[in-house]
């Protein structure tokens, strides 16, 4: 397989360097035409060595998650950490708390079912069994969004709703075996199931999924023909907060601690801290947010960043323009325009001049490329290719630094066919026709290009 892709890689580059030795032709010959902007530079010296439309503004997708990154390190401190917290209003006097007990969020996108379970263990462990009064839960440390973004398909879990308390990626784990659903809070060592998200079956085609908010549960309907004879997958949680309380409140029942309904704190509260579970270090969750790409953690580094500069956002959207003009200030760069912090828009716009200059900065600065993934590539073992990856339905970029013998190169490389993308947001498709092909070709294109620099520049 490794041979195979090898070859085609190679016949790529070929044509590359065949084409009138110009990547605009390059790009002609693969359907790409005035649909990239495309540039190299020298990290040292700051030269442009290649570029093709340079300027022209195109969807970052997740490459904008490169840009988060620094922005919330410069706000917050490598060592920062969200920490989740379990208060009692009041004493516990023979193993009850007198008065209230509250579940408080401090936004962490780590948070998972495991997490909660040992906070409910560290209850039961100093002999706590029950209150006197509400379980509250609290929500109001990052501000409430139903979803990232409303173009999205509402049923895909890369389109979470966004809070103070998230669990799981806000997403429940939907199950089905012969005619039998279930939802769960899955996690790697626990998986309780949700009672405040419902499913049901509809014998409609379409759409596969479909969601309401019905009173204090959210339901879901998902059509017969699509569910086959067994299957699962991740669907998003539209109220977040709750369906954190919900999951605590049934962890903890299962250690002995008997709370009631969860309720939402509509004020702040202040007691005695019982518990609380720290998340990673922001240094550690960056890099794995850059690594796997995750749109939550993007999302809620972002707007915590944008809190931390002195300028609570009202939404991500709000936050997303404050770290816009950050960016534009801190890298004296143009043509960026942020719609939220983990690419998910495509309303967000870029140009690949710009993007290289962020790289060059962040590789002087000593950020990059020490937390970009590696990209695999034919290229010599002198060569390597570190960088942030994007894609949505239609368009696929890269951006990141290309080290070797000859020295350190950023780069960036966005494509991006936007009337077949907007095309297939009307028709409200997952997947559009044509999707997968076209981003087979946009890869291998971007896989040429980069053997094509390695060679002519970087070995």
């Amino acid at each position: 397989m490794k041979l195979r892709l090898g070859i085609v890689v190679w016949v790529l580059w070929v044509g590359v360097a065949a084409a009138s030795s110009t990547l605009e032709a390059y790009l002609a010959d693969v359907g790409l035409s005035n649909k990239a902007s495309i540039v190299l530079l020298d990290v040292r010296t700051g030269k442009v060595i290649e570029s093709v439309d340079g300027r022209k503004s195109l969807p970052p997708a997740s490459v904008t998650k490169a840009i988060t990154v620094p922005y919330a390190l410069e706000a917050l401190g490598a060592g920062f950490r969200f920490e989740t917290r379990v208060i009692a209003t009041g004493p516990v006097e023979g193993g009850i708390v007198q008065g209230d007990l509250v579940l408080q969020g401090g936004g962490d996108p780590l948070l998972d079912t495991d997490g909660l379970f040992n906070m409910a263990s560290g209850l039961r462990d100093q002999g706590i069994r029950g209150v006197t009064g509400r379980f509250l839960f609290a929500d109001g440390a990052i501000s409430n969004v139903d979803q990232v973004d409303n173009d999205q398909p509402e049923w895909v879990g890369y389109n979470p709703a966004l809070s103070g308390l998230n669990l799981n990626f806000n997403r429940v784990y939907f199950e089905w075996k012969g005619g039998e659903l279930s939802l769960t809070a899955k996690s790697d060592n626990h998986a309780p199931p949700v009672s405040g998200v419902k499913i049901a079956i509809t014998e409609k085609a379409d759409p596969v999924f479909d969601h309401d908010t019905r009173g204090d549960e959210e339901v879901w309907t998902v059509a017969r023909p699509a569910l086959g004879n067994g299957g699962s997958r991740w669907l998003p949680v539209r109220a977040p907060g709750a369906y954190a309380a919900d999951v605590f409140r049934t962890l903890a029942a299962d250690v002995g601690v008997a709370l009631p309904e969860p309720v939402r704190a509509t004020d702040t509260l202040e007691g005695r801290v019982l518990v609380s579970e720290s998340g990673a270090t922001l240094m550690s969750l960056g890099r794995g947010m850059l690594k796997f790409s995750t749109n939550l953690s993007a999302e809620i580094v972002g707007m915590r960043a944008s809190d931390a500069l002195g300028k609570t956002p009202a939404n991500h959207n709000q936050s997303a323009k404050r770290m816009t003009d950050w960016a534009r200030h801190q890298y004296g760069v143009t043509g960026i325009s942020f719609r939220d912090h983990s690419g998910l828009s495509d309303v967000s716009k870029a140009n690949a001049l710009s993007l290289a200059r962020i790289m060059q900065f962040e590789v002087k600065r000593g950020l990059y490329p020490a937390l970009l993934k590696v990209i695999p590539t034919d290229a010599p073992d002198s060569v390597s290719v570190r960088a942030k990856t994007g894609s949505l339905n239609f368009v696929s970029t890269l951006a990141g630094v290309i080290q070797g013998p000859k020295g350190d190169f950023a780069f960036a490389i966005l494509m991006a066919d936007e009337d077949r993308r907007a095309a297939g947001k009307r028709a409200g498709h997952e997947r559009p026709a044509g999707a997968r092909t076209w981003m087979k070709s946009a890869r291998d294109a971007q896989k040429a290009i980069l053997m094509y620099w390695a060679e002519k520049y970087v070995q």
